[in-house]
C-alpha cells in the first residue's frame, strides 16, 4: 500500500535529474623559464554545464539554468622548495544553484544550495623537505593533505582555519 506522503508518477522518457545533457571543460597552462631555476606560469580552466532539473519531478521550480565557471591562476615557481601564486575560483562570479530538490511529504518546500562566490587568494607553497613546526591550512579540500602531513610529521602542529560562515551562505 502507498501511504499519504508518497507520490506515484511515470517518469518514462524524462531526463535523469541533476544530470546535464552537456558538460564541457577546457584547461590550459603556459610556463616560461627564467634564470636561476625559476619559472612563471599562467593557468586557466573553464567548465560549462547545460540546464538540469534538480528533482525527478522535472518541476519548473527545480530547474537549474546552465552556467559557466572560470578559474585561473598566475604564479612564480622556484626549482627548489617554494612557489607563490595568485588564484581565483569562479573568476567571473557566476551565480547559480548547485542543487534544488523538493522536500518529501507534499509540503511544497523546495530547498537548494547556492554556488560559491568568486574567491581570490594568494598561495605560498613550500616543499615538505622544509621541516616546519607549524602548518596552516584554509581550504577544506586540503584537509586530506593536512591529515597526511600529520601522519608524516606527527610532532608538527597542523591548524585548519575556516573563514567561511557556511550556515549564513545557505538559503
Amino acid at each position: 500500500a502507498i501511504g499519504n506522503a508518497t507520490t506515484v508518477c511515470d517518469l518514462s522518457g524524462k531526463p535523469l535529474s541533476a544530470l546535464p545533457r552537456l558538460t564541457r571543460s577546457f584547461g590550459a597552462e603556459y610556463t616560461h623559464g627564467l634564470r636561476g631555476g625559476r619559472e612563471v606560469y599562467a593557468r586557466g580552466d573553464v567548465v560549462a554545464r547545460s540546464a538540469v532539473y534538480g528533482d525527478p519531478s522535472d518541476s519548473q521550480y527545480t530547474r537549474i539554468d546552465g552556467y559557466t565557471i572560470v578559474n585561473a591562476s598566475v604564479g612564480l615557481k622556484h626549482a627548489g622548495p617554494w612557489e607563490i601564486s595568485l588564484w581565483a575560483r569562479n573568476l567571473l562570479d557566476a551565480q547559480y544553484m548547485q542543487n534544488l530538490t523538493v522536500q518529501a511529504g507534499n509540503s511544497g518546500l523546495i530547498v537548494g544550495t547556492p554556488n560559491d562566490p568568486r574567491t581570490v587568494g594568494i598561495a605560498l607553497r613550500a616543499a615538505l623537505a622544509e621541516d616546519a613546526e607549524l602548518y596552516h591550512f584554509h581550504d577544506p579540500e586540503l584537509i586530506p593533505m593536512a591529515l597526511t602531513l600529520k601522519a608524516l610529521k606527527p610532532s608538527a602542529a597542523i591548524i585548519y582555519d575556516v573563514h567561511e560562515d557556511y550556515p549564513s551562505m545557505m538559503l
